[in-house]
């Protein structure tokens, strides 16, 4: 993660006070340089992308995690959340590949969305005991050619 470090989130709760200080307003600023990132990362963006960076997950945890071929599930608990009062919500992502399995029954605390490339969407979430990072890719647009026959036209004749 780029901005929300394991490091400096376990240092806000300094037990002295002017260190404390001097994290939180660490922490502060790259609260505002990751959301200049993010509004720039979500230009262009698929729905489904932007519904996530607006669903904040703090505080969930992860109950299950399902990898098929064509998609990445993973049930979260979200009892005591902003997304409450909804219990759980069941966040399914297509044409992705988990570079960091979370830990089951671990918490979600802070997400940092990016942008790889023009293709590619990463999210990576600071977790209580680790973390959980997944990149989606979309997938290419097909190009259509046009359909070429092998064999000559017939033409009428004087047409």
């Amino acid at each position: 993660m780029k901005y929300f470090e394991n490091s400096l989130y376990r240092k806000l709760n300094h037990r002295i006070a002017p260190v404390r200080l001097v994290y939180r307003l660490r922490w502060r600023r790259n609260v505002q340089a990751y959301e200049t990132s993010l509004s720039s990362a979500l230009r262009g963006a698929p729905d489904g992308v932007r519904t996530l960076a607006d669903s904040p997950m703090h505080d969930a945890r992860f109950v299950s995690m399902d990898l098929n071929r064509d998609f990445v599930e993973v049930l979260m608990d979200c009892t005591g959340t902003p997304l409450a009062p909804a219990s759980s919500a069941n966040i399914r992502f297509l044409n992705a590949k988990v570079l960091q399995p979370p830990t089951i029954g671990d918490w979600w605390l802070y997400e940092e969305l990016s942008r790889g490339d023009e293709r590619a969407y990463r999210i990576e979430a600071l977790c209580a005991d680790g973390g959980f990072s997944v990149e989606r890719r979309r997938r290419a647009a097909r190009r259509r050619t046009p359909r070429r026959d092998l064999a000559p036209r017939k033409t009428r004749a004087g047409a």
